[in-house]
């Protein structure tokens, strides 16, 4: 479902998309240069921050989050 919304998100026009997995197979479907997709396992506090951090450091804020974890 995660993958679905990455690709409507970007098919509508939104200017760069951020896709987070824990796995690296699931993010290597996004081949796109709107779609930066980052291996984060959710479930786990601290590297749920350390991603955010790294997003924060990227693209400075976000302006819609979509949790689709599960």
């Amino acid at each position: 479902m995660g993958c679905e919304i990455v690709k409507a998100l970007v098919a509508a026009g939104c200017g760069h998309v951020l896709a987070l997995d824990i796995s690296p197979e699931s993010l290597a479907a996004f081949d796109s240069p709107y779609i930066t997709a980052l291996v984060c396992d959710l479930t786990d506090p601290q590297a749920t921050r350390d991603c955010l951090e790294k997003v924060y450091q990227i693209h400075k804020r976000i302006d819609i989050l979509i949790n689709c974890a599960g």
